[in-house]
């Protein structure tokens, strides 16, 4: 895989990751502000993991919004 693909590849995922946060995050009828709080997450990257143009995300911020969302990591990121 070259540069390219490997970057096109990390956009797919990233957007694929924001759009599955804010899709249950919506199921649970939380705000951005509300999960942020429930998660020690900022409000500013729950923005930007759920933006067009998502930023990179360490797994420990992930295991943090599946438990605010109480849900299995996995669970959080079975996504299509």
């Amino acid at each position: 895989m070259d540069e390219n693909q490997l970057m096109s590849l990390q956009i797919e995922i990233g957007i694929k990751l924001g759009n599955r946060i804010k899709e249950l995050r919506k199921k649970n009828n939380l705000t951005q502000e509300s999960l942020a709080e429930r998660s020690n997450v900022s409000v500013k990257h729950i923005q930007r993991l759920e933006s067009k143009t998502p930023c990179g995300v360490r797994l420990v911020t992930l295991y943090q919004l599946a438990q605010a969302l109480d849900i299995s990591l996995s669970k959080l990121v079975n996504f299509k």
